[in-house]
C-alpha cells in the first residue's frame, strides 16, 4: 500500500502595488497620518483631476491596512499598473517620499 500526500505551493509577490484615490486634501493628508505606523514604501503623490496616493505595501500587511485605506479613500486600486497608468495621465506632484512630506504636515 502506497500514501500518496499532496503538497500545496502557496506562493505570492512580497510587495503589493497600491494607489488611493481621493478628491480633497484633507483626506489625504488624514491617511498618510494613519499609514506611517506601516511598513509602507515607495509612495509617491499624482493629480489626475483628484489625488492620487500611490504606495508599496508588504504582501503580508495589506489586509491589516486596507480598513483605513479604505476608510480615508474614494477609491482603491490593487495592482502593479495602477500608478504607471495615472501617472502617464496625470500630474505627478511628489515622485517619492509622499507620506514623510504629507504628514510633516
Amino acid at each position: 500500500m502506497s500514501i500518496s500526500y499532496r503538497r500545496r505551493l502557496r506562493a505570492f509577490a512580497a510587495d503589493t502595488q497600491v494607489l488611493c484615490i481621493l478628491g480633497s486634501k484633507g483626506g489625504l493628508r488624514s491617511l498618510a497620518d494613519s499609514l506611517k505606523s506601516f511598513g509602507v514604501k515607495d509612495s509617491c503623490l499624482i493629480y489626475d483631476g483628484r489625488y492620487c496616493l500611490g504606495f508599496r505595501v508588504k504582501t503580508r500587511e495589506l489586509g491589516a491596512i486596507l480598513p483605513r485605506v479604505c476608510e480615508h479613500s474614494d477609491r482603491v486600486c490593487i495592482g502593479s499598473d495602477y500608478r504607471g497608468i495615472f501617472s502617464e495621465h496625470g500630474s505627478v506632484i511628489i515622485k517619492s517620499g509622499a507620506l514623510d512630506v504629507l504628514s510633516s504636515h
